[in-house]
């Protein structure tokens, strides 16, 4: 199979996978009531949010090797983060 084909199906996957995450933490936010431990769990969500942002970043890195901020600084992908590639 071509590899470029085969990285491009995989972020396809990898993207479904994040936006599947993106759901389910957008629809825990919903259900959240306001009560004890609400600021708590706001926070919670909204650093799974972040990660999330992270890892649809890590996959636009290995996709464009000339991503760039709205600067035009080269976008670098985040070790720490799932589908971090260091070859993009």
């Amino acid at each position: 199979m071509n590899p470029k084909r085969q990285v491009i199906e995989q972020a396809i996957m990898d993207l479904e996978k994040n936006r599947e995450a993106v759901s389910q933490i957008y629809e825990a936010w919903r259900n959240t009531k306001e009560g004890p431990g609400y600021y708590k769990k706001v926070q919670e969500l909204d650093a799974a949010m972040e990660k999330a942002r992270e890892e649809r970043r890590n996959i636009a890195v290995r996709l464009f090797s000339d991503y760039t901020n709205s600067n035009g600084k080269p976008v670098v992908g985040n070790p720490n983060e799932e589908y971090y590639d260091p070859n993009p």
